[in-house]
């Protein structure tokens, strides 16, 4: 979706949220609020061997790439910036 149509969609749900009651104004809100949302900022990237602050012996950690972080923040429906 390019800029003018997700505007033009935020305009249109804004309609409907005015228009509407109970649960069906509740589902524009949230898909509004989504539409609105700030862009998910990344951390910068650095490699948790190089990193000094860590003083434990042994260290486990869950890791995922970063490509499939940023599917999974897409997915959702949120903008991401690296």
């Amino acid at each position: 979706m390019n800029a003018e149509e997700k505007q033009a969609l935020i305009q249109f749900l804004k309609f409907l949220v005015a228009g509407s009651a109970g649960q069906h104004k509740q589902i524009y809100e949230i898909a509004l609020a989504a539409l609105t949302a700030q862009p998910v900022k990344l951390p910068p990237r650095r490699s948790m061997l190089t990193r000094e602050d860590i003083d434990q012996d042994y260290v486990t950690c869950m890791a995922i790439s970063v490509e499939d972080a940023i599917a999974a923040i897409r997915a959702a429906g949120y903008e991401v910036q690296e």
